[in-house]
Parts: structure tokens; sequence; C-alpha cells
């Protein structure tokens, strides 16, 4: 056991320096976060300087919340990819007869990836905000780091989804983009939730396609540290359950290759 999880983390490390490394990759996505943030930050500026008698939140309320939805897009590592090679070349069948289990190798791979991602994310992205605005959120910044990190996690393993999903259906682009728009759109990443019509609020509080958006980004302007720690817990409790499907996915997999090839 302790072999194994020091050859785990030997690989998480090596992903963590190979994405720390890759400063052109880095430097795309970190200008094209700070792009969509000012671009929505000043279309919402435009707004609300138009006159919003019904509209609950401020400028820095909005350019904080789209900033940190923002941040959870793109600090992701696009492990989908990794798995779309592996599935659509048959690779996949090879790696599941190696002594190193697939799913924890990628496991291991995108937490790796994804801990440098955040590593210079989120203190970026909190800096972008508060110059940005020239106001700290009303929020907890604690609280939105945790979320983020959930909602990273999540978004890793619906990839994981996606990909394993194209095993049976040869494609991996196309449930992963269905996945990514209702994640978008349920989300809320660029109109608060909260304005929604009622039956779109629901199914954003009912699925964890909502609230791996949702959560982080109400979380910079939700001030009330109760409800973030029972928001904590469901989105925790969310995390378990992906993660138990991903397993259940996993095990389908493996029994479809060993019975049918890759």
């Amino acid at each position: 056991m302790g072999a194994t999880l020091r050859l785990y983390a030997a690989l998480a490390g090596f992903s963590f320096r190979n994405h720390l490394g890759s400063w052109r990759y880095i430097m795309s996505r970190l200008g094209a976060y700070i792009f969509f943030t000012i671009i929505i930050g000043e279309f919402w500026r435009a707004i609300i300087a138009q006159g919003t008698r019904h509209f609950p939140f401020g400028i820095d309320d909005i350019i904080w919340y789209c900033g940190v939805g923002q941040l959870i897009v793109f600090a992701s590592p696009r492990i989908f990819m990794r798995i779309e090679d592996d599935v659509l070349s048959g690779n996949i069948a090879y790696h599941l007869t190696r002594p190193v289990d697939y799913l924890e190798l990628r496991l291991a791979e995108g937490v790796g990836g994804l801990a440098a991602n955040l590593l210079l994310f989120m203190p970026l992205g909190f800096a972008l905000c508060y110059f940005y605005t020239g106001a700290m959120p009303r929020g907890s910044i604690g609280y939105t780091a945790l979320f983020i990190i959930f909602a990273s996690l999540l978004h890793m393993m619906f990839q994981i989804l996606a990909g394993f999903s194209g095993v049976w259906i040869h494609e991996v682009q196309m449930p992963y983009r269905i996945y990514q728009k209702f994640m978008l759109m349920l989300g809320g990443l660029e109109v608060p939730v909260s304005v929604y019509p009622a039956v779109m609020q629901y199914l954003a509080w009912a699925t964890p396609l909502g609230l791996l958006l949702m959560l982080p980004c109400t979380a910079i302007f939700t001030p009330d540290t109760g409800q973030q720690a029972r928001e904590a817990i469901l989105m925790f409790g969310w995390v378990g359950v992906i993660f138990a499907l991903m397993l259940m996915l996993y095990g389908r997999v493996r029994k479809y290759i060993s019975l049918n090839g890759g």
C-alpha cells in the first residue's frame, strides 16, 4: 500500500511540475481568463449603469462572481482529452493490463495538474478581481477557495465520465460538450442563478451540474458563514456521489473491454 501511494504521489508530482513548466499553456489560459472576466465585467457594468430596479447585485459583486466562475473553467486541466486519445486509439485496453490502475493513473495526473493550476490561478484570479473592483468581496475568501477546490474535483470527475462514455459511443467530445453546456447554463456562469426563473433555479439546486459553479460563485458575496458551511457539506456529498458513479462506470468499462477488446 505504501509503495502504491508513493507511486501515485510521484505521478501527481510529475504532473504538477509539468503543468508549472508549461508556460505557454499557462499564459494562454491565464490570458483568456483575464480577457473573459473583464469583458463580462464591462458588459454588466454597462447594464447596471442603465438602471436595474430589481437586480439585487452591485457591479463589485458581479465582477467577483464572474471572476470565480471563469477561474473554475480555465484552471481545470482537460483530462478528458487524455482519455479520449486512449479510448479512440484502443490504447486503453493495453493500459488496463498494466500493474498501474488506469483510473488511478489518470486521477493522479489530474490532481497534480489541478493543484498546479489552482496554485497559480486562485491568487492571480482573486488579485485581478480585487484590483479591478478596488474592493474586497463581502463573502469569505476561505470558503470560496474551498468551494473552488470541490468544484474543480467535480469538474474533473465529470470529464472522466465523458471520457469513459467513448468506449461505447466512440465519441468523447460530444458527451463532454453536452455536459459543459448544461454545467455553464445551470451553474450561471455569467448570470447569477438567483435571477433565473423558478424552474431553472430548482434544476440548478437539484443537480451537481448547477452547484458546481453556483456555490463557489455565490460564496464570494455570501457573508453568512453558517450557510456556507452547510453548502460546503452539500458539495462534499456530491463529490462522494459522483466519485462512486465514476467507479461504477470504470468497472463497466473494464468488463466491456475484457469481453470485447479495445
